[in-house]
């Protein structure tokens, strides 16, 4: 696994060997909103990454697996050390023709 702090190769996980940064420890942080489809193809540009990231979805817009409006939005979560770097990994996605 490679560490998204400092690049280098951890090992089986974390906390890092070079840097310790450790994402269970660490402050998250919401750096998006995002509505579905969006979100799915996010979360598999932030695994290919090996970003560690949590969606939260809010279960009250879902209808037989329908979400639409406000009730779809879904937050992006990160640990605070790697906050801007994903930001920009998610913003030149969106930027993309």
């Amino acid at each position: 696994m490679i560490c998204p702090k400092c690049k280098e190769q951890t090992g089986n996980g974390f906390p890092c060997s070079r840097c310790g940064f450790n994402p269970e420890t660490s402050k998250w942080v919401i750096i998006a909103r995002v509505y579905p489809p969006n979100d799915v193809i996010i979360e598999s540009l932030l695994r290919s990454y090996e970003i560690p990231a949590k969606f939260i979805r809010e279960a009250i817009g879902t209808v037989q697996g329908l979400s639409i409006g406000p009730l779809a939005e879904v937050k992006i979560a990160v640990p605070e050390e790697i906050a801007s770097e994903t930001a920009e990994i998610i913003k030149s996605y969106d930027d993309e023709p």
